[in-house]
């Protein structure tokens, strides 16, 4: 681990960091590590910067919900394809009710709507249930595949269903 790196989760980070994709063990990032303990600064602007994987620094810091208000890098993919959008469906409860993304995809077809509705993400009145990702899996049943027709038997019909 470099000295950077050790400084990244706590914060400690000079003011003025310019080396942000130097790697660690595991192709590990200064900036990925920053991320993952929430400790990216508020100007940090170099969320494309990727591991030796091709996981950029954006994905880590939608993972546990640490991306600033306002950012506008949804749609930043990572190598398979999964964007931004998709990690933070995954790892987040709440979003604008403006959403409107929800057919984005990754490289295999799985949209935004599929990664929400088999994590329980989908919000009230969605509509798009027949949405259907490259193998033909609709967002219906990515809901009931994420345990989502359990539930709903227990409270009534569906998020915006008749």
């Amino acid at each position: 681990m470099t000295p950077a790196h050790s400084a990244a989760k706590p914060g400690m980070l000079p003011e003025g960091l310019e080396r942000w994709e130097t790697a660690g063990p595991g192709g590990y990032s200064v900036a990925r590590a920053a991320a993952g303990a929430g400790k990216l600064p508020g100007c940090f602007g170099r969320w494309e910067i990727t591991d030796g994987k091709g996981w950029p620094v954006a994905h880590e810091a939608a993972r546990p919900a640490k991306l600033p208000a306002g950012f506008k890098g949804g749609d930043l993919a990572d190598c398979r394809g999964k964007t931004v959008t998709h990690i933070a469906f995954a790892s987040c409860k709440h979003f604008s009710k403006n959403f409107a993304l929800w057919d984005m995809t990754d490289n295999n077809g799985w949209s935004v709507a599929h990664e929400a509705a088999m994590n329980e993400r989908l919000p009230w009145g969605f509509s798009l249930w027949d949405l259907a990702e490259s193998s033909g899996r609709t967002v219906s049943r990515a809901e009931a595949a994420g345990g989502g027709q359990e539930k709903r038997l227990s409270r009534g019909p569906a998020r915006g269903r008749p």
